[in-house]
């Protein structure tokens, strides 16, 4: 697991706590950017249940359901009971 992956999911979460959501979205799609990049699905599945708690700690859940399948899909690739 690369662990500037877990720093930019605290940040994120930090910046979302902070009220900057859309600075918050960034660093989730930096992370997820480069979870792709070392092809790490375990890191890849960090960043989307960041970004779906992100997505719950807003109340954003409208044309948000791409990300909710995606980390639903990388729960069931890690055998992860959720």
């Amino acid at each position: 697991m690369c662990w500037s992956l877990w720093l930019y999911h605290w940040l994120r979460v930090v910046a979302a706590g902070l009220g900057d959501e859309q600075r918050a979205r960034r660093f989730g799609a930096d992370a997820l950017r480069l979870a792709g990049e070392r092809h790490d699905r375990w890191a890849a599945a960090i960043a989307l249940t960041g970004l779906c708690w992100l997505n719950a700690a807003v109340d954003r859940f409208a044309d948000e359901e791409a990300t909710f399948e995606d980390v639903m899909a990388a729960a069931r690739w890690s055998q992860d009971p959720l």
